[in-house]
């Protein structure tokens, strides 16, 4: 600060930007908890909700069978975790890297990902009316939970969900940011000058008068926070199972059956596979004999 001004009583002040200076970004403790953490959780939730999921998809049509609307639900919701998971293997590398699968890729990933999102969301809110209808409206609900009715309101779900995702694949493209590919939503400006940009200043602003973002620091905390957070919500699709399905003791019952027909076809063919190879060095044995 530096008094320069020639009138009295004034004073302007002399500042000097440094060029080394940059904004803040996003640090080497976030990017390394990216590569490291999120890569083995995304694979993780990946396999355990393929595996519950697929068993549950699999009493449902093979055992259970599908005749009410609670049955409905339950495979429709199996069907949207698993459509909500088949990004995460291409998110478990973007995290560890760089996007690069492509524009294209890019797009079809992002519309899965909002697909399963939001046909997973609509699914858990049908099975809650559901369940309030057959509890209070016993009389009424025996006539519209039914497989034809779930059905139906399935199918207008699913319409409701790819329309919904349809602007996250329509603005989703790979981009080059700070010498690296990315894959982030590119909205218009008219879709958020109204509502996003104002409420995004009022709580930057609210936040720096409390003091809360006051660094860059403070700033890559808050941006690991988030990530984790986001990270550990997206086991709700290993959970979903477990909680509407397998907690049962009809699906556990149908479960156990379907493990015990594996374990014996896995032991028979073993023990089929054993035999044969007995018999063929039972066979080359007695043909070396000949031999001799």
């Amino acid at each position: 600060m530096t008094l320069t001004s020639p009138f009295p009583n004034t004073t302007e002040y002399n500042y000097v930007y440094d060029e080394g200076t940059s904004p803040c970004s996003e640090g080497n403790g976030f990017r390394r908890f990216k590569s490291l953490f999120l890569p083995i959780v995304y694979c993780l939730i990946f396999v355990f909700c393929l595996v519950g999921n697929a068993l549950l998809i699999c009493v449902l049509l093979t055992w259970k069978k599908v005749t009410t609307m609670t049955d409905v639900c339950l495979l429709n919701l199996a069907i949207s975790d698993l459509l909500f998971v088949v990004s995460l293997p291409f998110q478990a590398h973007y995290a560890s890297e760089e996007w690069i699968f492509g524009s294209a890729v890019c797009k079809m990933m992002a519309g899965i990902y909002y697909i399963g999102f939001y046909r997973s969301i609509f699914f858990i809110t049908l099975m809650s009316i559901d369940r309030y209808i057959a509890i209070v409206h016993v009389v009424y609900g025996m006539r519209v939970r039914t497989a034809t009715c779930g059905i139906i309101i399935s199918l207008l779900l699913w319409m409701m969900a790819d329309l919904a995702a349809i602007p996250n694949m329509a603005f989703n493209q790979e981009v080059e940011i700070e010498q690296s590919l990315k894959c982030p939503p590119r909205y218009p400006p008219v879709n958020i000058l109204g509502l996003l940009i104002p409420l995004n200043i009022l709580i930057y602003y609210s936040l720096q008068n409390l003091h809360i973002i006051n660094d860059c620091k403070m700033s890559q905390r808050l941006m690991l926070a988030l990530q984790l957070t986001e990270s550990i919500s997206f086991i709700h699709c290993c959970l979903n199972p477990v909680i509407y399905a397998f907690a049962g003791e009809m699906f556990k019952a149908h479960l156990k059956k379907i493990l015990q027909i594996c374990i014996r076809r896995i032991s028979s063919s073993n023990s089929a596979n054993n035999s044969h190879s007995f018999a063929t060095q039972v066979l080359d044995y007695s043909d070396s004999d000949r031999v001799l």
